[in-house]
């Protein structure tokens, strides 16, 4: 027989249900606060403010937290207004890490009304993503002042498509050359940047392990630059209208390289097979027209190759067959317009690591390799 001792008395229970029921109505009434005020917290996992979401009307400082102290991440959505009194509250968060402004669209947008200069107080910033309307190369000048800025990504112009707007230019490689830290750069847009601003941020810029920009004022110059200075780059990302096969080669000397996706209408073969020498490769993408066997034959042996992408390349089924046995490819991505069925799908049985293909202009063969495909990974999770 159990005592009656062993259960709480009834008040207990009530005064207790009604703490439970006033700790979550308050925790409540905060977040709906938050949410009338144009905001969204994120907290870590001893309950602290440490992430700040704003996207309303009322004003930053009123959307934000009462103790900002712990706050590291902060993002304006795109579409907010920001007003000079809002970005200078901003500045005074001086434990934020990350920092973001808009999506990552050409439409996407912040307004700012106002000068960003005052964020260059924000010492430990590491991270900056910026799609302002009406960008402008001043909008980067606080970037000189932050000496532990890491990532950077902008665009260049991020007006809606079908107006006309400014863009940054040439000159804001004063800026950003300053922030000596700085190791992931990505510039989004059809921007006017031309060679000297590869020029000026490669000479300065030597952590620099990630670039990619797309301008159709580049040249093989800047292939060129980018292959003597930066020592520490991993991956590269370029479009222009100009480069050629000698550019392609210059880059063919940057053995440290691991990932290059180069586009332009002018490059051939020769581009492939120059890139191809370089054996660390785990990701290529080369916009040539046709290839060779021979050339195809030496990106086959590339043994730590991961992602390939010849899309504009027809590729036969001697060529295709060269792969097999490739024990690192996971993505192909390829005009299938030549390709037999059954034999691609022998090719992929040998290729274990495989688990995405995406073939143009050869729908049944890529419906058969989806199906193939997702058939190995359930057997594979079966087991």
């Amino acid at each position: 027989m159990h005592s009656r001792q062993s259960s709480p008395p009834s008040s207990a229970v009530s005064l207790l249900l009604a703490l439970a029921l006033g700790s979550f109505l308050c925790v409540d009434s905060h977040a709906q606060d938050a949410l009338l005020n144009g905001a969204r917290f994120t907290r870590d996992a001893s309950g602290r403010i440490v992430g700040l979401t704003y996207f309303g009307r009322s004003g930053l400082k009123q959307a934000a937290p009462s103790d900002t102290s712990n706050l590291t991440s902060v993002e304006i959505s795109y579409g907010t207004t920001l007003k000079q009194e809002d970005v200078d509250f901003l500045s005074t968060l001086q434990n934020v890490e990350e920092l973001s402004f808009g999506g990552n669209l050409d439409d996407e947008y912040v307004v700012i009304e106002g000068s960003l200069s005052s964020l260059a107080s924000l010492k430990r910033l590491k991270s900056v993503f910026l799609c302002k309307r009406d960008m402008r190369d001043r909008d980067l000048d606080f970037l000189a002042d932050l000496p532990n800025l890491q990532y950077l990504e902008f665009l260049t112009g991020p007006n809606p498509s079908h107006e006309e707007g400014s863009s940054v230019t040439d000159a804001c490689a004063e800026s950003i050359q300053q922030a000596k830290s700085l190791r992931w750069l990505r510039i989004d847009g059809q921007g006017h940047l031309t060679d000297r601003f590869i020029d000026a941020i490669t000479q300065h810029l030597n952590q620099l392990e990630y670039i990619d920009l797309a301008s159709e004022h580049l040249t093989d110059r800047s292939l060129q630059v980018i292959a003597q200075r930066c020592a520490n780059l991993r991956s590269l990302d370029l479009w222009s209208s100009q480069f050629t096969d000698q550019g392609a080669s210059y880059l063919a000397t940057a053995n440290q390289l691991q990932e290059i996706w180069l586009e332009c209408p002018l490059l051939t073969n020769k581009s492939l097979e120059a890139l191809a020498e370089l054996k660390n490769l785990r990701h290529l993408l080369v916009t040539a027209p046709t290839v060779t066997n021979a050339s195809i034959e030496k990106v086959a042996k590339l043994q730590s190759l991961e992602i390939l992408c010849l899309r504009n390349t027809p590729l036969s089924d001697e060529q295709f067959a060269m792969f097999t046995n490739h024990q690192k490819l996971r993505s192909i991505f390829a005009n299938g317009r030549a390709l037999t069925t059954e034999k691609v799908l022998n090719v992929i049985a040998t290729m274990p690591k495989l688990n995405h293909t995406e073939l143009s202009e050869a729908s049944e063969a890529q419906r058969a390799v989806k199906r193939f495909l997702a058939d190995r990974k359930s057997a594979a999770d079966s087991n």
